[in-house]
């Protein structure tokens, strides 16, 4: 060691602290403490080999290192190792009364980070197999994409003008929430004065879902920042400031170090992909909150100007879906949203193997020996855990909350047409459907067209006797006149 201390660095005992005070090496390992030659055996530093902390640095007299700290009065740890306070500690905490010898200075043993790509054959094929299993998924479905399908609710409204249903006949004022109970027989079915309604989006969703949506939501927001303060906790109890906490990733922030020493890697796999599964959920749950908010506004749509259907197959005027089954204002934030979120959970919880070794190149001891990596098992040295990030847990809280208020934001936008609200209900839709004539007027090119490969509208359908309500022609609709009664 000392026959290469020439190639090692020199460093003055402030910046030799400042320099080993933290949790894992990663650019120096072995340290040489110089003292003075006239210095008492009892004062000089001694030496270590134990892979631990920093605390070394600050030890007090009969205090172990593993020893809980006491707090001062503002709950602070009093005796939080920091480099502005280090002394290196004594050789035994036993020895009482006598302080440490002064150092003069340091030398510091320069060592690269060694960065390895591992990865687990049993894992692989699963991922394998799974992502296998989705192509044929795709590769089937898209050889079925030439059949007719009801993907939008332009194709709901065109399979039913082609097709009228005649169950719900007379129930053109009805809104979606009328279609989960029983309804009226045929000869209860009763005109109903009509009344102007105003709407915002969120309503095309019921109270029950629009309640249990949000309500994950903000338990999922509440679950977030109280492991983020658990971690704040953590990070504080080691002696990292929660600015500093929240600026790094520390790849020695360990979830449930003891709990989790006999857990092997598919456990700890396990573990750090359950948040991202959890989001993916919720996720889901969110997209379609906000295509229920957006469908009921391109509904709407219907009953202030003429509109064409947008279906999966387009024919005539009518116009395709979305490319990612939202318009792109809405589709693109959200598949960046998506992606984003999915790459903050994977720095706020991952996966961390860390390997110690000590002046011999030669597997180091660790706390913890009885788990993974422990000095007498099959990986010695070695420690396979749940790291954290307090600064990604932060983040991903902060935008997993922005995507709610926005969904909350979008969903509060007022619906401008005066309208029945249908949802993603069929009975409600095929209500409005009920133009027996299935084909065009005069109106725009004429001809024998079907009604529903051109513009169309909602409201007062003129030829319907007695009065009702429904989608047809631009030139046989009129806005629907509140207090007249229709079917």
């Amino acid at each position: 060691m000392l026959t290469e201390s020439t190639q090692w660095d020199n460093l003055s005992s402030s910046d030799c602290a400042q320099l080993y005070a933290k949790t894992m090496m990663t650019t120096h390992r072995s340290l040489i403490l110089v003292a003075p030659s006239s210095a008492e055996y009892d004062r000089l530093p001694g030496e270590w080999r134990l892979t631990g902390n920093y605390v070394w640095m600050c030890d007090l007299p009969g205090q172990y290192y593993y020893e809980k700290d006491k707090n001062d009065a503002n709950g602070v740890a009093e005796n939080i190792c920091r480099p502005s306070k280090a002394q290196f500690g004594f050789r035994d905490s036993q020895v009482g009364g006598i302080p440490p010898a002064e150092t003069e200075y340091c030398l510091a043993e320069p060592f690269p980070e060694d960065c390895k790509l591992e990865f687990s054959v049993t894992l692989l094929i699963v991922v394998c197999v799974a992502n296998a299993i989705k192509v044929a998924a795709m590769i089937a479905l898209f050889f079925q994409a030439g059949q007719r399908s009801l993907i939008t609710i332009g194709d709901a409204v065109a399979s039913l003008l082609e097709r009228n249903d005649i169950h719900t006949q007379d129930l053109s004022t009805r809104n979606f929430q009328t279609f989960k109970k029983p309804w009226p027989a045929f000869d209860q079915r009763e005109p109903i004065p009509w009344i102007k309604r105003h709407y915002r989006r969120k309503d095309a969703a019921s109270t029950r879902r629009l309640a249990f949506s949000y309500a994950l939501f903000g338990l999922a927001i509440v679950i977030v920042i109280i492991l983020l303060g658990m971690a704040l906790r953590a990070d504080a109890a080691r002696g990292t400031p929660a600015l500093s906490s929240l600026l790094s990733k520390n790849h020695f922030a360990i979830i449930g170090f003891e709990s989790l020493a006999k857990a092997s890697l598919l456990e700890i796999v396990l573990l750090v992909n359950t948040p991202q599964i959890i989001v993916s959920m919720l996720y889901f749950l969110l997209n379609s909150m906000l295509t229920a908010s957006i469908q009921a506004a391109e509904w709407n749509a219907f009953s202030l100007e003429p509109q064409t259907l947008r279906v999966s197959k387009p024919v005539g005027s009518q116009t395709s879906t979305y490319w990612l089954s939202l318009p792109p204002a809405y589709g693109v934030p959200m598949l960046l949203f998506s992606a984003t979120l999915h790459w903050l959970i994977s720095q706020a919880i991952f996966l961390s193997k860390i390997e110690f070794q000590d002046f011999n190149d030669g597997p180091s001891e660790r706390f913890g020996a009885s788990g993974y990596g422990n000095m007498y098992g099959k990986h010695p040295g070695k420690m396979l855990s749940a790291g954290y990030s307090s600064l990604g847990i932060l983040l991903a809280l902060i935008l997993g909350a922005v995507g709610v208020l926005a969904l909350f934001g979008v969903g509060w936008l007022k619906l401008r047409g005066d309208m029945v609200l249908v949802g993603s209900c069929s009975a409600a839709i095929a209500a409005s459907c009920q133009n027996s004539e299935g084909t065009s007027s005069e109106y725009g090119m004429g001809g024998n067209e079907p009604l529903w490969t051109k513009e169309m509208c909602w409201g007062e359908i003129d030829c319907a006797r007695p009065k009702r309500l429904g989608i047809g022609d631009p030139g046989q609709v009129t806005a629907p006149t509140e207090g007249i009664e229709y079917l």
